[in-house]
């Protein structure tokens, strides 16, 4: 079911909508202020944000489209990290 959406660009009504759930910052204080809200979508959608974004990811890499301080996960980042905090030292 996830194939289709992805190659013919239609949403399926279930991954339209999605659960809005709070949860604790820090364990054992209930403020609302202190409450994070996360977004729970279903299962196979959540497959298609991952496919769609690594697809978008390998598309930037190829094409050097990527900000120098835009790392994310990769491992430049860890070493520049390593890195910079040895000089600190």
């Amino acid at each position: 079911m996830t194939k289709i959406p992805l190659v013919s660009g239609f949403a399926p009504s279930q991954w339209k909508r999605c659960l809005d759930v709070m949860i604790l910052k820090h364990s054992g204080i209930n403020d609302l202020a202190n409450l994070r809200t996360i977004m729970l979508f279903p299962v196979d959608c959540n497959f298609a944000f991952k496919h769609i974004g690594r697809e978008m990811m390998k598309v930037v890499e190829q094409t050097k489209s990527l900000a120098l301080e835009q790392y994310g996960s990769r491992i430049d980042s860890a070493v520049n990290k390593a890195l910079t905090f040895d000089v600190l030292r």
